[in-house]
Formats: C-alpha cells, sequence, structure tokens
C-alpha cells in the first residue's frame, strides 16, 4: 500500500485499488479496478465482442489482435459502446484479449 499527494487530494492504492480522498481525508472515489490480459470472446460473423466490464475510462481500453495492439476510433481498427466492441475488419480464427480500468 502506498499514499501519493496531488495539489488538492492525495491517493491511497493497493493492488487492486485505488482510494482518492481530499485532503481532510474524506473518500472521493473508491472504484478504480485494473483488468489485465482479459481474453474476450465474440463472434466474426457479426464483428462483435464482449468486455467483461466497461472500461472507465474508455480510452484506458488496450485491444489486442492476435498480440498485436488495435487503435480505437471509426477511423481505425474498432469502436467501442459501453462493454460492447465492434470490430471494423474481418476477424476469423483471431484471439482478443484487453486490458483496461473500469
Amino acid at each position: 500500500m502506498g499514499f501519493e499527494l496531488g495539489r488538492n487530494f492525495g491517493v491511497v492504492h493497493s493492488q487492486d485499488n485505488v482510494v482518492r480522498v481530499d485532503l481532510s481525508g474524506n473518500i472521493i472515489s473508491n472504484t478504480t479496478h485494473f483488468v489485465d490480459d482479459e481474453t474476450i470472446n465474440g463472434t466474426a460473423k457479426t464483428k462483435t465482442l464482449t468486455l467483461a466490464h466497461v472500461p472507465n475510462p474508455t480510452n484506458s481500453l488496450l485491444l489486442f489482435r492476435n498480440g498485436q495492439r488495435l487503435r480505437m476510433g471509426s477511423e481505425n481498427d474498432y469502436t467501442l459502446s459501453g462493454n460492447k466492441i465492434t470490430l471494423l475488419f474481418d476477424s476469423s480464427w483471431d484471439q482478443f484479449d484487453a486490458s483496461y480500468r473500469y
């Protein structure tokens, strides 16, 4: 467990959780979780993958296809809505893994 002091808040962190507190010790947030190397199941036919949780923030999502990192965005490899990933390419026989915060 550790403690870091920010400008107007402190952060207490352990292996699985981060707690933000104000300078009086009041909890600001206590809900950060991390997912590393979640194997994602989906259907190549619909090009849709489903994560176990909704990434928060959304840009914390790192998605990998057969070990290669993909880029989020309608002009890139995939889009994200909630916990649903829509692939913008054919994904037959590929393995997808994700890391993210929620």
